[in-house]
């Protein structure tokens, strides 16, 4: 359990309609919680708790492993972004919670910020006209994960699953570019299509100071521009107009619809596991098409 998995127990802990029975931990910290919830194996833990569901929260390069064996013992499992770090492995997760009969889903959590949610909603009702093109930034230091991937199937899945999330298309073209040299990219320019002829650009990286986190549609007759770490939404017309918004912690957003999934709200807007097998298939097509030096259809 990393950064993000010690956030998930925090917000379990707090939840009213859950308990948290344990955490794995392989690499013996804490997690913020007393050392009797604590196991070294999900094995472990499952022999000693009765668990209905399990966040996998560990590096990329495990997800796969984990996921199959929780959803093997018929728990359902909220897994974090990316699903896996490939195509074939997020499959193999998808395989495995059909065959189990458990829910599954991934934990994009983006798509839970409170700018985003605006910006779809503006979006659906037509305030911009018709979208047009799709322009994201997504810019930090280098994180200490970044040792199994490099920044396309890491950061840039953000991006890649919430741009055709925003116009409930599909990406149907990539054509990216990275630094040259190394064996993963830590910075890496990414342009495309949506199905429906909108056109996007994403830029990642790992070699800034600075977290950026913005998200700018441009429609025939205005654009949208979200900044993600404020949060904050901007409607740029004839005049600039900040947009309301409600504040919610994304986190908490997720985890409240992921409750509603398994108490039967079979609609609640949780990011699926095919939705989450799209963003790796759609990483995968990028990082080949940086190699190839070639655009790539999906």
């Amino acid at each position: 359990m990393g950064s993000i998995g010690r956030h998930h127990a925090r917000i379990l802990e707090r939840s009213s309609r859950v308990d948290l029975v344990g955490a794995v931990e392989v690499n013996g910290a804490e997690a913020g919680l007393d050392r009797a919830r604590i196991y070294r194996s999900w094995a472990e833990l499952r022999d000693r708790a009765e668990v209905d569901f399990a966040i996998v929260a560990l590096p990329t390069a495990l997800h796969e492993e984990a996921s199959v064996e929780v959803a093997g013992d018929g728990v359902h499992v909220l897994v974090e972004k990316p699903l896996a770090l490939s195509q074939p492995e997020a499959r193999s997760i998808v395989e495995a919670c059909a065959t189990a009969g458990v829910h599954g889903a991934v934990a994009h959590v983006e798509r839970f910020n409170p700018a985003l949610i605006e910006l779809k909603r503006l979006l659906q009702q037509g305030a911009i006209g018709r979208p047009v093109a799709i322009a994201s930034e997504r810019s930090g230091p280098l994180p200490a994960r970044a040792s199994d991937t490099g920044v396309i199937s890491d950061l840039a899945t953000h991006d890649l699953d919430l741009i055709p999330w925003l116009v409930d298309e599909r990406i149907e073209l990539v054509f990216a570019q990275t630094e040259p040299g190394g064996a993963t990219e830590h910075v890496a320019a990414i342009t495309g299509r949506l199905s429906d002829g909108i056109v996007f650009n994403t830029f990642a990286d790992w070699l800034s100071g600075q977290k950026v986190r913005r998200v700018r549609v441009l429609g025939a007759e205005g654009t949208l521009l979200a900044d993600l770490m404020a949060p904050q939404l901007l409607y740029v017309g004839r005049e600039v107009e900040e947009i309301p918004l409600t504040t919610v912690e994304p986190l908490v957003a997720q985890f409240e619809l992921f409750c509603d999934l398994l108490e039967g709200r079979s609609d609640a807007p949780i990011v699926s596991l095919d939705e989450g097998l799209r963003a790796v298939a759609t990483a995968d097509a990028a990082v080949r098409s940086a190699r190839e030096g070639r655009p790539v259809s999906l």
